[in-house]
């Protein structure tokens, strides 16, 4: 039986239409890949198209990759901190982009690989606050909704400044407390 299901999904609304691989839950071997499944059901796959949550979710990656393919070319190295399921990373990948998604939890990468179908698209078991990576090596940094869930934000921060190129961009999205929307900052490094 096929290990995986395609539900559509509908991104960079208008744009384009992508089906997003998703893993089948029978195929689920631990927690971790139960709860991002069900984060992913919830949040990207909800059979409600206007859900809080789907439509906030897809808000949010739009706008990321919107900023993205503003200021990044194909081909370009972006590296996503705190990946967890992976989806814009693995969206971006299929886009052209050589992309690094980075999570502390080994476990969180290898159920991003279930959804692999095509693209540059490299994981890397790593902490944010020491990225496992060159100095001045990568065009775009995204920070999708990680900074309000770390100690020190400060040390992510210089971090992934330390990475980025001359003129590559830091993608920054944090939920606004008591509100219902998402903060969303794009800075270029100069």
């Amino acid at each position: 039986m096929d290990e995986t299901l395609y539900i559509p999904f509908r991104f960079f609304t208008g744009i384009q239409e992508k089906e997003m691989k998703i893993p089948r839950p029978e195929n689920l071997n631990n927690e971790d890949h139960i709860f991002l499944y069900n984060h992913d059901i919830k949040e990207f796959h909800n059979p409600n198209q206007n859900s809080f949550e789907r439509t906030r979710y897809i808000a949010r990656i739009n706008k990321i990759i919107e900023g993205v393919r503003r200021h990044i070319p194909t081909e370009g190295k972006i590296v996503e901190v705190g990946s967890a399921q992976s989806n814009i990373s693995l969206l971006l990948s299929e886009m052209g982009y050589c992309v690094y998604p980075i999570d502390i939890r080994n476990s969180f990468l290898t159920y991003a690989k279930l959804k692999y179908e095509k693209g540059k698209f490299f994981p890397i078991c790593g902490n944010a606050e020491e990225l496992p990576l060159k100095d001045e090596t990568i065009q775009a940094v995204i920070l999708a909704e990680l900074l309000e869930h770390t100690f020190y934000p400060s040390k992510i921060l210089s971090e992934a400044y330390r990475v980025l190129k001359k003129e590559g961009i830091l993608c920054i999205t944090t939920l606004a407390r008591k509100l219902t929307a998402t903060i969303f900052i794009i800075a270029k490094k100069r």
